[in-house]
């Protein structure tokens, strides 16, 4: 048999509903940014130290919009970005050809094989921390 919610549970029960989400958000940040920090450790130290300036240029950036979380990774930009040969004024970001090779080298994949890898992992670890956020909610004693 249960009892009806009177005032004050049904206020308790909306407070931790309302909370809900922002457990679930802070869970699935902390999720995002310890992924993004591995993998830009982990893309910097794939680069071989000859292609010099390109494990600087690896970093994250947090560009969410108001509704979502999101953060972008990026390797190359100016640090990265030559010359095709003297006197031309055409420029290339050397970063595109070390992962994806040229005519001359041999591709030295560091971006995607790390991206896809960690991917995979974010979306287990994302599942658990929703999890243990609303295991925690459902663990809370009420006010």
């Amino acid at each position: 048999m249960t009892r009806p919610l009177n005032a004050a549970s049904l206020a308790r029960l909306r407070r931790r509903f309302d909370q809900v989400p922002d457990q679930m958000k802070d869970a699935a940040r902390k999720a995002i940014d310890e992924t993004a920090e591995a993998m830009v450790a982990e893309m910097r130290r794939a680069i071989d130290t000859r292609h010099g300036n390109l494990a600087a240029s690896v970093q994250s950036q947090d560009v969410s919009p108001d509704h979502a979380i999101r953060v972008r990774i990026t390797a190359g930009g100016p640090l990265t970005t030559k010359r095709v040969r003297n006197g031309a004024d055409a420029t290339y970001d050397y970063a595109m050809a070390v992962e994806y090779g040229t005519d001359k080298a041999s591709p030295e994949p560091f971006f995607r094989p790390t991206r896809d890898r960690h991917l995979k992992r974010l979306r287990f670890w994302l599942r658990g921390a929703i999890k243990k956020a609303l295991a925690g909610m459902a663990s809370q004693n009420p006010d």
